[in-house]
């Protein structure tokens, strides 16, 4: 993973000095799933690996990779998504309420024809 310059803050850095243990949770919150990652990490200095400096570079994207972290996979675990509140973006949103739309303007479209019929104008 690149590690970009950015807040100053070195929390990630620093803390791996004291241990090069970590845990990452990596959340899907509209499908309720929690994936824990164990490992150790190793953090490796830009220039000495220009084949794993291209591979976690993004394109397109600026911004200057300090440090790259290579994580050494320990165990994972799928936690039970029981206390996961389904979280969706607007999108998302739009994207499943499109049918039930659709059908509200057929229905108000049908009313409307329903209530020309009793009440003529």
């Amino acid at each position: 993973m690149a590690d970009f310059s950015g807040n100053r803050q070195y929390i990630t850095t620093g803390n791996l000095r004291g241990s090069d243990r970590a845990c990452l949770f990596l959340m899907d919150y509209p499908r309720r799933a929690r994936l824990k990652i164990y490992a150790t990490v190793e953090v490796v200095a830009v220039d000495a690996d220009p084949q794993l400096l291209a591979q976690v570079a993004p394109e397109n994207y600026r911004a200057r990779i300090e440090r790259i972290y290579r994580f050494h996979l320990q165990a994972f675990d799928w936690n039970c998504p029981q206390h996961i509140t389904p979280r969706y973006t607007a999108r998302q949103v739009a994207e499943y309420s499109q049918t039930l739309q659709q059908r509200i303007d057929e229905l108000e479209r049908e009313n409307q024809r329903l209530q020309q019929l009793i009440y003529p104008k």
